[in-house]
């Protein structure tokens, strides 16, 4: 009876560990597509500003004088510079398209 008792225990925790195991496969498999598309996109971007247009754009927007209407809300706030940076740039296209997630 002892004998049954303990197989039956065995298999009870080694059917618990199967279902986390599943559990935790979704989860990885979940997790290596998430990596996968921000590879994709981080690829996107280096492509984007890795190139000789990409630069040149980047350093022209980024040479740009503010218009009117910016110098004005620049002076409501505080008369605080700003500068977006490749990082806000990718986090602003990102809500635009209306993605969600970290950086």
């Amino acid at each position: 009876m002892e004998a049954n008792n303990k197989n039956l225990e065995t298999l009870i925790k080694l059917r618990h560990l199967s279902e986390g195991l599943n559990s935790n496969w979704a989860l990885l498999n979940s997790a290596k597509t998430k990596v996968n598309q921000l590879l994709d996109e981080a690829n996107n971007i280096v492509k984007l500003f890795g190139s000789d247009i990409g630069k040149i754009n980047f350093q022209e927007e980024a040479n740009k004088k503010d218009n009117l209407w910016d110098r004005f809300l620049n002076l409501l706030a505080g008369n605080l510079p700003f500068k977006q940076t490749p990082q806000e740039r990718v986090m602003m296209m990102r809500w635009v398209n209306g993605e969600k997630g970290e950086l």
